[in-house]
Order: structure tokens, then C-alpha cells, then sequence
């Protein structure tokens, strides 16, 4: 039986306020699938993000997450649903990187969030992120990079079906992109569908099973990273001129020619 779509998008229009930043999207991410999205700044990655997660509303077209209409959910059935990791989120309140991460099972709570599940769910989340050695301090105190890393722990805790990604390993040391990159590959083999926003190509590379590239309002080009990679369009929506070497490993690895 073949399995249902996570998000699928429909001729959808996304913007703020009545200004259109994306038209015609049409978008489809299954479970087990890392699609990643690329494109330079102020293409609409983020917006789409947002879209989908709810912070916007489309204005146009249809969205629908794990089969069910998204305009249909609930603020907590779309929370259990699609858990979203922020390029960045302001930090004033000095909560404990623990109490952030624990934040994410909100969604599930009735009450209080510190259930035996919740804390099980929250120490794992810590675990897999590498959190655990700042789980007590406060998130004021952290670097970009450790919070960074809470981030994706709450979005963990969440137990969502859906991950939404915006730029997750811009603050990270390589060490911790490797060990992103480990992490999101066991959660698709679990069944998770991700969306995830990057800038670094040779990143995407190695990480998404489908890439899709945002150009002047709309996806220019969607298929495989090997795809996206080799076409022309990739260096048109950048513009520049990007050398391409296979590497022994058969992955394509992307540097920019500088005249």
C-alpha cells in the first residue's frame, strides 16, 4: 500500500501582509524523505517554512500535512504533527537548556509537561543532540552553536511526524554538522519526513534524498542533489559560476569560481 504523503503543496502562494514571496509551489515530502531547499537569500526558503508550520497563513492554494487539510488543524494538532527548528529564536529568559528542550512536549501535555514520558522523551531529545553536558545551564549562557543544538532537541522532544528545518547548522562546528547529518539520516530511516532549509550546498549534498531549488518566486528545479546540482539554473539563481567535482565517493561537491 503506498504510503501517505507528510506535506503536499498544491499551486500554493505564500508572502506576508498581501506581499507574495512564492507562487505555484508545488511540493510534495514523504515519510523517510530529507528534502532540502535551496537558494539564495530572500528566495522564500523561510517563508515556506513558516507556511507550512503555521506562523503564516498561505494566501493562496492548497496545504496539507499528514493527509489532512492544514487550514482543518488546530494549533496543537498541527504542533503534533510538524515540529519547526527557527534559524534563530531570542533568548531573554534565562530557562535551563533542559526546560527548552522539555518545552517541546507541550503539545501532548494536558497539564503540566512532566510526565514519565515527557522526561524520557525530553533526555533522549538531549542524548541525540549532544546536550547533555549543558542540560543545566541557562540558555542565555550557551553559544550560538549550543543553542542551536537545544533547538533541534525541543524539536526532537516534540515527537512529530514532520521535521521543519531553517538553516539548523548554520552556528554548528563541523563536528556537530557531521554529527547533524548522522542524526537527520537515522530519522528518516525511522519514518520522519524533513524539510530543511541550508545554505551550504556540499552540506546538501551529502545530506537530502531530494533537493529543491527557490529562484525568483518559485521552485526553479526539483530532483535528486545530483540533479540540482549540475544544472545550470543552480548558478543562475546564485549568481555565480560554481566549479563541479565528483568526488571518489560519487557525490558532487560544488566551489564557486571567483574572477
Amino acid at each position: 500500500m503506498q504510503q501517505m504523503a507528510a506535506i503536499i503543496c498544491k499551486n500554493l502562494s505564500c508572502g506576508y501582509h498581501g506581499r507574495t514571496v512564492l507562487t505555484g509551489v508545488d511540493l510534495e515530502v514523504n515519510p523517510g524523505e530529507i528534502a532540502v531547499l535551496l537558494g539564495p537569500n530572500g528566495s522564500g526558503k523561510s517563508t515556506l517554512l513558516k507556511t507550512i508550520v503555521g506562523e503564516i497563513q498561505p494566501l493562496s492554494g492548497e496545504l496539507s500535512i499528514c493527509g489532512k487539510a492544514a487550514r482543518d488543524l488546530s494549533a496543537r494538532d498541527r504542533a503534533k504533527s510538524a515540529a519547526f527548528v527557527p534559524s534563530e529564536e531570542r533568548t531573554e529568559f534565562p530557562f535551563l537548556a533542559r526546560e527548552i528542550v522539555a518545552m517541546g512536549r507541550i503539545p501532548h501535555a494536558e497539564g503540566l509537561y512532566d510526565s514519565e514520558e515527557d522526561r524520557q522523551s525530553t533526555q533522549e531529545a538531549l542524548t541525540k543532540t549532544e546536550c547533555e553536558e549543558f542540560a543545566d545551564r541557562p540558555i542565555t549562557n550557551l553559544s550560538a552553536g549550543e543553542k542551536q543544538r537545544v533547538l533541534i532537541a525541543r524539536a526532537l522532544a516534540q515527537q512529530s511526524p514532520i521535521m521543519l528545518l531553517d538553516e539548523p547548522t548554520s552556528h554548528l562546528d563541523p563536528g556537530h554538522q557531521v554529527s547533524f547529518v548522522v542524526l537527520m539520516r537515522q530519522l528518516a530511516q525511522s519514518g520522519l519526513a524533513m524539510l530543511i532549509a541550508l545554505h551550504d550546498l556540499n552540506l546538501a549534498a551529502h545530506l537530502a534524498t531530494k533537493a529543491v531549488l527557490i529562484s525568483r518566486g518559485n521552485i526553479s528545479i526539483s530532483g535528486t542533489p545530483e540533479e540540482v546540482l549540475q544544472s545550470s539554473k543552480l548558478d543562475d539563481a546564485y549568481s555565480a559560476k560554481f566549479e563541479r567535482i565528483k568526488g571518489p565517493d560519487g557525490i558532487t561537491r560544488l566551489s564557486p569560481k571567483f574572477v
